[in-house]
Protein backbone atom coordinates (compact mmCIF):
# COMPACT_ATOMS: atom_id res chain seq x y z
CA UNK A 1 0.00 0.00 0.00
CA UNK A 2 1.19 3.51 -0.82
CA UNK A 3 0.23 6.45 1.42
CA UNK A 4 1.26 9.99 2.15
CA UNK A 5 -0.23 9.96 5.67
CA UNK A 6 2.14 11.25 8.38
CA UNK A 7 3.48 8.79 10.94
CA UNK A 8 1.26 10.19 13.69
CA UNK A 9 -1.85 9.94 11.51
CA UNK A 10 -0.97 6.31 10.78
CA UNK A 11 -0.91 5.25 14.40
CA UNK A 12 -4.34 3.69 14.29
CA UNK A 13 -3.75 2.03 10.96
CA UNK A 14 -0.74 -0.06 11.99
CA UNK A 15 -2.80 -2.49 14.07
CA UNK A 16 -4.17 -4.20 10.98
CA UNK A 17 -0.85 -4.79 9.27
CA UNK A 18 -0.11 -8.28 10.50
CA UNK A 19 -3.61 -9.50 9.68
CA UNK A 20 -3.36 -8.61 6.01
CA UNK A 21 0.21 -9.72 5.36
CA UNK A 22 -0.12 -13.06 7.10
CA UNK A 23 0.00 -15.77 4.41
CA UNK A 24 -2.93 -18.01 3.66
CA UNK A 25 -1.72 -21.56 3.25
CA UNK A 26 -4.77 -22.97 1.44
CA UNK A 27 -5.42 -22.37 -2.24
CA UNK A 28 -8.04 -19.65 -2.81
CA UNK A 29 -10.78 -19.95 -5.39
CA UNK A 30 -12.35 -16.58 -4.55
CA UNK A 31 -12.58 -14.07 -7.39
CA UNK A 32 -11.56 -10.59 -6.22
CA UNK A 33 -13.24 -7.73 -8.09
CA UNK A 34 -13.58 -4.01 -7.47
CA UNK A 35 -17.16 -2.97 -6.67
CA UNK A 36 -16.69 0.81 -6.81
CA UNK A 37 -16.15 3.28 -9.65
CA UNK A 38 -14.40 6.60 -10.03
CA UNK A 39 -16.41 9.36 -8.39
CA UNK A 40 -17.99 7.14 -5.76
CA UNK A 41 -17.81 8.66 -2.30
CA UNK A 42 -18.82 7.86 1.25
CA UNK A 43 -18.82 9.92 4.43
CA UNK A 44 -18.45 8.73 8.02
CA UNK A 45 -19.29 10.14 11.40
CA UNK A 46 -16.47 9.40 13.84
CA UNK A 47 -17.07 8.93 17.55
CA UNK A 48 -13.98 8.33 19.73
CA UNK A 49 -12.92 8.52 23.36
CA UNK A 50 -9.49 8.08 24.93
CA UNK A 51 -8.67 7.71 28.61
CA UNK A 52 -5.75 10.20 28.72
CA UNK A 53 -6.07 13.43 26.69
CA UNK A 54 -2.31 13.90 26.85
CA UNK A 55 -1.64 10.65 25.00
CA UNK A 56 -4.74 10.64 22.75
CA UNK A 57 -3.78 9.30 19.30
CA UNK A 58 -4.55 11.61 16.37
CA UNK A 59 -7.11 9.18 14.97
CA UNK A 60 -9.19 9.62 18.10
CA UNK A 61 -9.49 13.33 17.36
CA UNK A 62 -11.38 12.80 14.09
CA UNK A 63 -14.91 14.18 13.80
CA UNK A 64 -15.75 13.29 10.19
CA UNK A 65 -14.10 11.43 7.29
CA UNK A 66 -14.86 11.42 3.59
CA UNK A 67 -13.43 9.01 1.02
CA UNK A 68 -13.75 9.54 -2.73
CA UNK A 69 -12.47 7.17 -5.42
CA UNK A 70 -10.03 9.08 -7.63
CA UNK A 71 -8.81 6.38 -10.02
CA UNK A 72 -8.92 2.65 -10.77
CA UNK A 73 -6.23 0.52 -12.42
CA UNK A 74 -7.29 -3.09 -12.44
CA UNK A 75 -7.70 -3.89 -8.75
CA UNK A 76 -5.63 -0.86 -7.68
CA UNK A 77 -7.78 1.81 -6.08
CA UNK A 78 -6.74 5.40 -5.31
CA UNK A 79 -8.87 7.24 -2.77
CA UNK A 80 -8.86 10.88 -1.67
CA UNK A 81 -9.39 11.00 2.10
CA UNK A 82 -10.63 14.20 3.72
CA UNK A 83 -10.41 14.27 7.52
CA UNK A 84 -12.05 16.88 9.71
CA UNK A 85 -10.88 17.14 13.31
CA UNK A 86 -13.03 18.08 16.25
CA UNK A 87 -11.33 21.48 16.37
CA UNK A 88 -12.63 22.21 12.84
CA UNK A 89 -9.34 21.80 10.98
CA UNK A 90 -9.16 19.54 7.94
CA UNK A 91 -6.51 17.46 6.17
CA UNK A 92 -6.57 15.76 2.82
CA UNK A 93 -4.60 12.63 1.88
CA UNK A 94 -4.35 10.30 -1.06
CA UNK A 95 -4.36 6.57 -0.27
CA UNK A 96 -3.74 3.78 -2.77
CA UNK A 97 -3.92 0.02 -2.41
CA UNK A 98 -4.62 -3.18 -4.29
CA UNK A 99 -8.05 -4.52 -3.41
CA UNK A 100 -7.02 -8.02 -4.42
CA UNK A 101 -3.53 -8.25 -2.86
CA UNK A 102 -3.70 -5.83 0.04
CA UNK A 103 -0.51 -3.94 0.93
CA UNK A 104 2.16 -3.21 3.48
CA UNK A 105 -0.04 -0.83 5.50
CA UNK A 106 -3.64 -1.71 4.77
CA UNK A 107 -6.75 -0.04 6.07
CA UNK A 108 -9.72 -2.03 4.82
CA UNK A 109 -11.95 0.84 3.70
CA UNK A 110 -12.80 -1.03 0.52
CA UNK A 111 -12.58 -4.82 0.11
CA UNK A 112 -13.52 -6.94 -2.92
CA UNK A 113 -17.18 -6.98 -3.94
CA UNK A 114 -19.56 -9.86 -3.30
CA UNK A 115 -17.51 -11.79 -0.76
CA UNK A 116 -19.30 -14.49 1.20
CA UNK A 117 -18.67 -16.08 4.61
CA UNK A 118 -15.33 -17.90 4.64
CA UNK A 119 -13.74 -15.65 2.01
CA UNK A 120 -10.50 -13.80 2.93
CA UNK A 121 -10.79 -10.06 2.39
CA UNK A 122 -7.61 -10.18 0.22
CA UNK A 123 -5.14 -12.70 -1.14
CA UNK A 124 -2.60 -13.46 1.56
CA UNK A 125 -4.87 -12.33 4.43
CA UNK A 126 -6.26 -14.32 7.29
CA UNK A 127 -9.04 -11.75 7.82
CA UNK A 128 -12.00 -13.98 6.95
CA UNK A 129 -15.60 -12.90 6.46
CA UNK A 130 -17.53 -14.29 9.42
CA UNK A 131 -21.10 -13.96 8.20
CA UNK A 132 -23.44 -12.09 5.87
CA UNK A 133 -26.58 -10.32 7.13
CA UNK A 134 -28.81 -7.30 6.60
CA UNK A 135 -28.58 -3.87 8.18
CA UNK A 136 -29.91 -0.43 7.44
CA UNK A 137 -27.45 2.34 6.62
CA UNK A 138 -28.34 5.82 5.38
CA UNK A 139 -31.95 4.75 5.09
CA UNK A 140 -31.19 1.71 2.92
CA UNK A 141 -31.45 -1.91 3.91
CA UNK A 142 -28.18 -3.47 2.70
CA UNK A 143 -26.68 -6.95 2.64
CA UNK A 144 -23.45 -6.67 4.57
CA UNK A 145 -20.39 -8.76 5.44
CA UNK A 146 -19.21 -8.94 9.06
CA UNK A 147 -15.76 -9.60 10.46
CA UNK A 148 -14.85 -9.66 14.17
CA UNK A 149 -11.27 -10.10 15.31
CA UNK A 150 -8.71 -9.41 18.04
CA UNK A 151 -5.21 -8.17 17.20
CA UNK A 152 -2.03 -7.49 19.13
CA UNK A 153 0.88 -5.43 17.89
CA UNK A 154 3.85 -4.88 20.12
CA UNK A 155 2.29 -3.62 23.36
CA UNK A 156 -1.07 -2.61 21.82
CA UNK A 157 -4.12 -4.88 21.67
CA UNK A 158 -7.41 -4.20 19.94
CA UNK A 159 -10.78 -5.82 19.32
CA UNK A 160 -12.13 -4.93 15.86
CA UNK A 161 -15.62 -5.28 14.38
CA UNK A 162 -15.97 -4.48 10.66
CA UNK A 163 -19.10 -4.21 8.49
CA UNK A 164 -18.75 -3.85 4.70
CA UNK A 165 -21.42 -3.45 2.02
CA UNK A 166 -21.47 -6.82 0.25
CA UNK A 167 -22.20 -5.68 -3.31
CA UNK A 168 -19.62 -2.85 -3.38
CA UNK A 169 -17.10 -3.81 -0.65
CA UNK A 170 -17.29 -0.33 0.92
CA UNK A 171 -16.80 -0.08 4.69
CA UNK A 172 -20.05 0.95 6.38
CA UNK A 173 -19.18 0.68 10.03
CA UNK A 174 -16.33 -0.28 12.34
CA UNK A 175 -15.85 -0.57 16.07
CA UNK A 176 -12.50 -0.77 17.86
CA UNK A 177 -11.71 -1.21 21.53
CA UNK A 178 -7.98 -0.51 22.02
CA UNK A 179 -5.58 -0.84 24.95
CA UNK A 180 -2.01 0.45 25.05
CA UNK A 181 0.53 1.46 27.72
CA UNK A 182 -0.52 5.09 27.28
CA UNK A 183 -4.26 4.62 27.57
CA UNK A 184 -7.44 2.91 26.41
CA UNK A 185 -10.05 4.00 23.96
CA UNK A 186 -13.12 3.20 21.88
CA UNK A 187 -13.39 4.21 18.24
CA UNK A 188 -16.45 3.95 15.94
CA UNK A 189 -17.01 4.88 12.29
CA UNK A 190 -20.52 4.89 10.76
CA UNK A 191 -21.44 5.78 7.19
CA UNK A 192 -23.79 8.79 7.06
CA UNK A 193 -23.91 9.65 3.32
CA UNK A 194 -22.84 8.09 0.04
CA UNK A 195 -23.41 7.90 -3.68
CA UNK A 196 -21.87 4.45 -3.95
CA UNK A 197 -24.98 2.38 -4.19
CA UNK A 198 -26.40 1.80 -7.65
CA UNK A 199 -29.58 3.19 -9.18
CA UNK A 200 -32.83 2.88 -7.33
CA UNK A 201 -35.48 0.58 -8.69
CA UNK A 202 -39.02 1.88 -8.40
CA UNK A 203 -42.20 0.06 -9.32
CA UNK A 204 -45.72 1.44 -9.10
CA UNK A 205 -49.29 0.26 -9.26
CA UNK A 206 -52.75 1.81 -9.07
CA UNK A 207 -55.62 0.66 -6.90
CA UNK A 208 -57.69 0.95 -10.08
CA UNK A 209 -56.38 1.57 -13.58
CA UNK A 210 -59.77 2.57 -15.06
CA UNK A 211 -61.97 5.02 -13.17
CA UNK A 212 -64.71 7.59 -13.36
CA UNK A 213 -63.53 11.16 -13.00
CA UNK A 214 -63.43 12.12 -9.33
CA UNK A 215 -63.06 8.55 -8.05
CA UNK A 216 -60.49 7.87 -5.34
CA UNK A 217 -57.34 6.19 -6.64
CA UNK A 218 -54.33 5.14 -4.59
CA UNK A 219 -50.92 4.84 -6.24
CA UNK A 220 -48.41 2.62 -4.45
CA UNK A 221 -44.69 2.57 -5.14
CA UNK A 222 -41.94 0.23 -3.98
CA UNK A 223 -38.33 1.44 -3.96
CA UNK A 224 -35.38 -0.98 -3.81
CA UNK A 225 -31.69 -0.89 -4.58
CA UNK A 226 -29.91 -2.92 -7.24
CA UNK A 227 -29.78 -5.95 -4.97
CA UNK A 228 -33.50 -5.82 -4.14
CA UNK A 229 -32.99 -4.27 -0.71
CA UNK A 230 -35.88 -1.98 0.33
CA UNK A 231 -34.95 1.71 0.37
CA UNK A 232 -36.33 3.96 3.07
CA UNK A 233 -36.09 7.72 3.23
CA UNK A 234 -36.44 8.23 -0.52
CA UNK A 235 -38.33 11.13 -2.04
CA UNK A 236 -41.00 9.71 -4.31
CA UNK A 237 -43.09 11.98 -6.53
CA UNK A 238 -45.42 11.61 -9.50
CA UNK A 239 -46.81 13.76 -12.28
CA UNK A 240 -49.89 13.16 -14.41
CA UNK A 241 -49.65 14.02 -18.10
CA UNK A 242 -49.41 17.77 -18.67
CA UNK A 243 -50.85 18.70 -15.28
CA UNK A 244 -48.57 20.94 -13.28
CA UNK A 245 -49.52 19.39 -9.93
CA UNK A 246 -46.80 17.32 -8.26
CA UNK A 247 -47.93 14.33 -6.22
CA UNK A 248 -45.81 13.65 -3.14
CA UNK A 249 -45.79 10.15 -1.69
CA UNK A 250 -45.78 9.37 2.02
CA UNK A 251 -43.48 6.67 3.34
CA UNK A 252 -45.12 3.49 4.60
CA UNK A 253 -41.96 1.69 5.71
CA UNK A 254 -39.88 -1.18 4.29
CA UNK A 255 -39.40 0.62 0.97
CA UNK A 256 -43.12 1.19 0.38
CA UNK A 257 -44.61 4.59 -0.51
CA UNK A 258 -48.15 5.71 -1.16
CA UNK A 259 -50.13 8.69 -2.48
CA UNK A 260 -53.70 9.57 -3.33
CA UNK A 261 -54.55 10.81 -6.82
CA UNK A 262 -57.19 13.49 -7.22
CA UNK A 263 -58.83 12.27 -10.42
CA UNK A 264 -61.27 15.18 -10.42
CA UNK A 265 -58.57 17.26 -12.14
CA UNK A 266 -57.97 14.62 -14.80
CA UNK A 267 -59.88 14.71 -18.07
CA UNK A 268 -61.28 11.81 -20.03
CA UNK A 269 -58.79 9.50 -21.73
CA UNK A 270 -55.54 7.69 -20.99
CA UNK A 271 -53.01 9.57 -18.85
CA UNK A 272 -49.41 8.63 -18.19
CA UNK A 273 -48.40 8.85 -14.54
CA UNK A 274 -44.63 9.23 -14.20
CA UNK A 275 -43.21 8.15 -10.83
CA UNK A 276 -39.77 9.35 -9.79
CA UNK A 277 -37.73 8.08 -6.82
CA UNK A 278 -34.68 9.94 -5.50
CA UNK A 279 -32.31 9.51 -2.61
CA UNK A 280 -28.91 10.97 -1.99
CA UNK A 281 -26.22 8.45 -2.80
CA UNK A 282 -28.32 6.75 -5.47
CA UNK A 283 -29.11 7.35 -9.08
CA UNK A 284 -32.75 8.30 -9.37
CA UNK A 285 -35.24 5.94 -10.93
CA UNK A 286 -38.33 6.58 -13.04
CA UNK A 287 -41.24 4.39 -13.99
CA UNK A 288 -44.64 5.08 -15.49
CA UNK A 289 -48.13 3.67 -15.31
CA UNK A 290 -51.31 4.51 -17.23
CA UNK A 291 -54.52 5.76 -15.66
CA UNK A 292 -57.67 5.71 -17.80
CA UNK A 293 -60.56 8.01 -17.05
CA UNK A 294 -63.50 6.58 -18.97
CA UNK A 295 -66.42 8.58 -17.60
CA UNK A 296 -66.56 12.27 -16.82
CA UNK A 297 -68.60 13.79 -14.04
CA UNK A 298 -70.49 16.92 -15.00
CA UNK A 299 -71.19 19.83 -12.71
CA UNK A 300 -73.73 22.53 -13.52
CA UNK A 301 -74.16 26.16 -12.64
CA UNK A 302 -77.75 27.31 -13.24
CA UNK A 303 -79.18 30.80 -13.51
CA UNK A 304 -82.72 32.21 -13.86
CA UNK A 305 -83.37 35.59 -15.42
CA UNK A 306 -86.21 36.17 -12.95
CA UNK A 307 -87.23 34.67 -9.65
CA UNK A 308 -90.84 35.87 -9.91
CA UNK A 309 -92.81 36.11 -13.15
CA UNK A 310 -96.35 36.73 -14.22
CA UNK A 311 -98.07 33.79 -15.76
CA UNK A 312 -97.56 33.92 -19.49
CA UNK A 313 -94.20 35.62 -19.23
CA UNK A 314 -91.02 33.85 -20.32
CA UNK A 315 -88.21 33.12 -17.91
CA UNK A 316 -84.70 32.50 -19.25
CA UNK A 317 -82.94 29.44 -17.89
CA UNK A 318 -79.15 29.36 -18.40
CA UNK A 319 -76.79 26.54 -17.47
CA UNK A 320 -73.01 26.32 -17.54
CA UNK A 321 -71.64 22.77 -17.64
CA UNK A 322 -68.07 21.67 -16.92
CA UNK A 323 -66.41 18.46 -15.90
CA UNK A 324 -64.64 18.22 -12.56
CA UNK A 325 -61.37 19.27 -14.18
CA UNK A 326 -62.91 22.57 -15.24
CA UNK A 327 -63.22 21.68 -18.93
CA UNK A 328 -66.40 22.88 -20.63
CA UNK A 329 -68.84 20.22 -21.81
CA UNK A 330 -70.50 20.80 -25.16
CA UNK A 331 -73.00 18.67 -27.05
CA UNK A 332 -74.96 17.59 -23.98
CA UNK A 333 -78.73 17.22 -23.84
CA UNK A 334 -79.86 19.62 -21.14
CA UNK A 335 -83.48 19.78 -19.97
CA UNK A 336 -85.24 22.00 -17.44
CA UNK A 337 -88.36 20.75 -15.64
CA UNK A 338 -91.00 23.13 -14.27
CA UNK A 339 -93.74 21.11 -12.61
CA UNK A 340 -94.72 18.68 -15.39
CA UNK A 341 -93.34 20.89 -18.14
CA UNK A 342 -90.01 19.88 -19.75
CA UNK A 343 -88.03 22.15 -22.06
CA UNK A 344 -84.65 21.44 -23.69
CA UNK A 345 -81.97 24.09 -23.46
CA UNK A 346 -80.12 25.14 -26.60
CA UNK A 347 -76.37 24.57 -26.81
CA UNK A 348 -74.73 28.00 -27.09
CA UNK A 349 -71.20 26.59 -27.28
CA UNK A 350 -68.36 26.77 -24.79
CA UNK A 351 -70.35 24.80 -22.24
CA UNK A 352 -73.24 27.29 -22.10
CA UNK A 353 -76.91 26.28 -22.57
CA UNK A 354 -79.97 28.51 -22.61
CA UNK A 355 -83.72 28.59 -23.25
CA UNK A 356 -86.64 30.97 -22.71
CA UNK A 357 -89.46 29.06 -21.01
CA UNK A 358 -93.03 30.22 -21.66
CA UNK A 359 -95.05 30.04 -18.43
CA UNK A 360 -98.44 30.31 -20.13
CA UNK A 361 -99.18 26.67 -19.37
CA UNK A 362 -97.75 26.79 -15.85
CA UNK A 363 -100.21 27.16 -13.03
CA UNK A 364 -99.77 29.80 -10.39
CA UNK A 365 -97.42 28.71 -7.63
CA UNK A 366 -93.82 28.36 -6.48
CA UNK A 367 -91.66 25.76 -8.21
CA UNK A 368 -88.25 24.20 -7.69
CA UNK A 369 -86.77 23.91 -11.15
CA UNK A 370 -84.72 20.83 -11.93
CA UNK A 371 -82.11 20.73 -14.68
CA UNK A 372 -80.68 17.47 -16.01
CA UNK A 373 -77.77 16.92 -18.39
CA UNK A 374 -76.89 13.83 -20.40
CA UNK A 375 -73.96 13.13 -22.67
CA UNK A 376 -72.33 9.93 -23.82
CA UNK A 377 -69.14 9.27 -21.89
CA UNK A 378 -70.37 11.32 -18.94
CA UNK A 379 -72.31 10.54 -15.83
CA UNK A 380 -75.81 12.02 -16.00
CA UNK A 381 -76.05 15.13 -13.87
CA UNK A 382 -79.11 16.55 -12.13
CA UNK A 383 -79.29 19.73 -10.11
CA UNK A 384 -81.95 21.85 -8.49
CA UNK A 385 -82.00 25.54 -9.26
CA UNK A 386 -80.82 27.19 -6.01
CA UNK A 387 -83.82 29.53 -5.77
CA UNK A 388 -87.46 28.72 -6.49
CA UNK A 389 -89.46 30.25 -9.32
CA UNK A 390 -92.77 31.90 -8.43
CA UNK A 391 -95.44 32.18 -11.12
CA UNK A 392 -98.07 34.79 -10.35
CA UNK A 393 -101.32 35.71 -12.09
CA UNK A 394 -100.96 38.86 -14.18
CA UNK A 395 -103.28 41.69 -13.09
CA UNK A 396 -104.20 44.09 -15.85
CA UNK A 397 -104.59 47.85 -15.50
CA UNK A 398 -106.32 50.00 -18.09
CA UNK A 399 -106.38 53.76 -18.46
CA UNK A 400 -108.61 55.54 -20.98
CA UNK A 401 -109.25 58.88 -22.61
CA UNK A 402 -112.18 60.21 -24.70
CA UNK A 403 -111.58 62.60 -27.54
CA UNK A 404 -114.30 64.81 -25.90
CA UNK A 405 -116.45 64.49 -22.82
CA UNK A 406 -119.42 66.32 -24.44
CA UNK A 407 -121.00 65.34 -27.73
CA UNK A 408 -124.09 65.95 -29.75
CA UNK A 409 -126.01 62.99 -30.94
CA UNK A 410 -124.40 61.81 -34.16
CA UNK A 411 -120.85 62.83 -33.21
CA UNK A 412 -118.03 60.29 -33.45
CA UNK A 413 -116.17 59.85 -30.17
CA UNK A 414 -112.64 58.39 -30.20
CA UNK A 415 -111.73 56.16 -27.25
CA UNK A 416 -108.03 55.73 -26.41
CA UNK A 417 -106.97 53.01 -23.93
CA UNK A 418 -103.61 51.87 -22.55
CA UNK A 419 -103.25 48.42 -20.97
CA UNK A 420 -100.41 47.50 -18.62
CA UNK A 421 -99.83 45.08 -15.80
CA UNK A 422 -99.03 46.04 -12.22
CA UNK A 423 -95.35 46.14 -13.11
CA UNK A 424 -96.12 48.80 -15.75
CA UNK A 425 -95.34 46.39 -18.54
CA UNK A 426 -97.36 47.19 -21.69
CA UNK A 427 -99.78 44.42 -22.62
CA UNK A 428 -100.34 43.58 -26.24
CA UNK A 429 -102.84 41.12 -27.66
CA UNK A 430 -105.55 41.89 -25.14
CA UNK A 431 -109.26 42.15 -26.00
CA UNK A 432 -110.21 45.74 -25.20
CA UNK A 433 -113.78 47.00 -25.62
CA UNK A 434 -115.67 50.20 -24.86
CA UNK A 435 -119.32 50.12 -23.81
CA UNK A 436 -121.74 53.05 -23.55
CA UNK A 437 -125.43 52.51 -22.93
CA UNK A 438 -126.40 49.57 -25.15
CA UNK A 439 -123.48 50.02 -27.54
CA UNK A 440 -120.12 48.13 -27.39
CA UNK A 441 -117.18 48.54 -29.74
CA UNK A 442 -113.88 46.62 -29.81
CA UNK A 443 -110.76 48.76 -29.79
CA UNK A 444 -107.98 47.85 -32.17
CA UNK A 445 -104.48 46.98 -30.92
CA UNK A 446 -102.06 49.78 -31.81
CA UNK A 447 -99.05 48.06 -30.26
CA UNK A 448 -97.06 48.76 -27.10
CA UNK A 449 -100.19 48.41 -24.97
CA UNK A 450 -102.20 51.11 -26.80
CA UNK A 451 -105.72 50.50 -28.14
CA UNK A 452 -108.11 52.76 -30.08
CA UNK A 453 -111.74 52.74 -31.29
CA UNK A 454 -114.61 55.02 -32.33
CA UNK A 455 -118.14 55.31 -30.91
CA UNK A 456 -120.96 56.71 -33.07
CA UNK A 457 -123.30 58.64 -30.78
CA UNK A 458 -126.17 58.78 -33.25
CA UNK A 459 -128.13 56.16 -31.38
CA UNK A 460 -127.02 57.27 -27.94
CA UNK A 461 -129.74 58.93 -25.96
CA UNK A 462 -129.45 62.39 -24.59
CA UNK A 463 -127.91 62.57 -21.18
CA UNK A 464 -124.86 61.69 -19.12
CA UNK A 465 -123.42 58.24 -19.73
CA UNK A 466 -120.46 56.18 -18.52
CA UNK A 467 -118.13 54.93 -21.20
CA UNK A 468 -116.60 51.75 -19.73
CA UNK A 469 -113.45 50.26 -21.15
CA UNK A 470 -112.74 46.60 -20.35
CA UNK A 471 -109.41 44.84 -20.96
CA UNK A 472 -109.18 41.06 -20.98
CA UNK A 473 -106.43 38.59 -21.80
CA UNK A 474 -105.98 34.88 -21.26
CA UNK A 475 -104.18 34.01 -18.01
CA UNK A 476 -104.72 37.56 -16.69
CA UNK A 477 -107.16 39.14 -14.33
CA UNK A 478 -109.30 41.60 -16.37
CA UNK A 479 -109.45 45.32 -15.71
CA UNK A 480 -111.87 48.11 -16.48
CA UNK A 481 -112.12 51.88 -16.29
CA UNK A 482 -114.79 54.44 -17.10
CA UNK A 483 -115.20 58.05 -18.13
CA UNK A 484 -118.32 60.28 -18.26
CA UNK A 485 -119.78 61.38 -21.63
CA UNK A 486 -122.47 64.02 -21.98
CA UNK A 487 -124.69 63.57 -25.05
CA UNK A 488 -126.91 66.39 -26.24
CA UNK A 489 -130.00 66.08 -28.43
CA UNK A 490 -129.63 67.28 -32.05
CA UNK A 491 -132.27 69.76 -33.66
CA UNK A 492 -134.58 67.74 -36.00
CA UNK A 493 -133.80 68.27 -39.69
CA UNK A 494 -137.50 69.08 -40.62
CA UNK A 495 -137.31 71.99 -38.24
CA UNK A 496 -134.17 73.22 -39.92
CA UNK A 497 -135.93 73.00 -43.36
CA UNK A 498 -138.99 74.91 -42.14
CA UNK A 499 -136.86 77.63 -40.69
CA UNK A 500 -134.93 77.85 -43.93
CA UNK A 501 -138.17 78.08 -45.96
CA UNK A 502 -139.53 80.91 -43.79
CA UNK A 503 -136.25 82.79 -44.18
CA UNK A 504 -136.39 82.37 -47.94
CA UNK A 505 -140.02 83.60 -48.09
CA UNK A 506 -139.27 86.60 -45.94
CA UNK A 507 -136.29 87.48 -48.08
CA UNK A 508 -138.44 87.27 -51.22
CA UNK A 509 -141.10 89.54 -49.71
CA UNK A 510 -138.49 92.10 -48.76
CA UNK A 511 -136.98 92.09 -52.24
CA UNK A 512 -140.46 92.44 -53.85
CA UNK A 513 -141.31 95.48 -51.78
CA UNK A 514 -138.06 97.13 -52.51
CA UNK A 515 -138.53 96.75 -56.23
CA UNK A 516 -142.10 98.01 -56.07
Amino acid sequence: MRSNLTSTSKALLIVAVLALIAPVTSALATEYTVGVKVGDWIEYDVDASWSDPETEPPGFRYDWVRLEVQSLDGTDVTVLATIRYRDGTEETYTISWDVERGGAEPWPWIIPANLTPGDPIAVGSDMIIDETGARTYIGASRKVNFLNMSLSYEDTTAVWCFCWDQSTGVLLELFANMTSPTGTGILTYEAIATNVWGPLQVTAQLSSETVTQGADVTISATVKDETENPIEGATVTATIGDLEALILFSEQGNGNYQAEIDTSVVGRGAHEIVVNAEKEGYESSVTSITLRVETLRMQMTIYLSERTVKRGDSVRVSAGIMDLAGNTVEGATVTVYIDEKAVDLIDQGDGEYQVDVDTSDVEEGTYTLIVSAHKEGCEDATADVPEALTVETRILQVTMQLSTDTATQGDIITVLATVKDTAEKPIEGATVSATVEHKTVVLSDQGNGDYEGNIDTSDISEGTHLVTVTAEKELCEPAENAETLNVKTAVPWVLYIGIAAIIIIMAAVIIYRIRK
